[in-house]
């Protein structure tokens, strides 16, 4: 009976510190998924107010408009507020006319924008 115990202890040992292991992976795995997700938003960020600023800038509507939303999406928490006015100022202009994209005013703005996120989306 005891040769059999001692096989039975080693299986569920090996058992316990499998499912240790288990435990180990799954937390790393989303740790870099996680991190994963906060980078692809990043990029999306970046991405989109880059788009939206060239649009601004040529006096593109329609294609500001969609980047700047998407770019409200996918901002992060710290620089929502002022990616929120830039939107609010392009849906403005967009209503306007084409003319009113190129605002001067708003080119600038877009342009400060983007250069003030220039650390958080090229931090080379």
């Amino acid at each position: 009976m005891r040769r059999l115990s001692t096989p039975i202890i080693l299986v569920i040992a090996a058992a316990i510190l499998g499912s240790a292991g288990c435990v180990e992976v799954r937390d790393r795995y989303e740790d870099v998924t996680g991190t994963a997700g906060d980078l692809s938003d990043q990029v999306r960020f970046c991405l989109a107010l880059t788009r939206a600023v060239n649009a601004v800038e040529s006096g593109a509507p329609d294609i500001a408009r969609d980047a700047i939303e998407e770019a409200v999406i996918h901002a992060p928490p710290s620089l929502l507020a002022d990616v929120r006015d830039l939107a609010d100022r392009v849906r403005a202009a967009e209503e306007a006319g084409p003319d009113a994209l190129r605002d001067p005013d708003l080119v600038a703005d877009a342009q400060a924008i983007h250069d003030d996120v220039r650390d958080f989306c090229d931090p080379t």
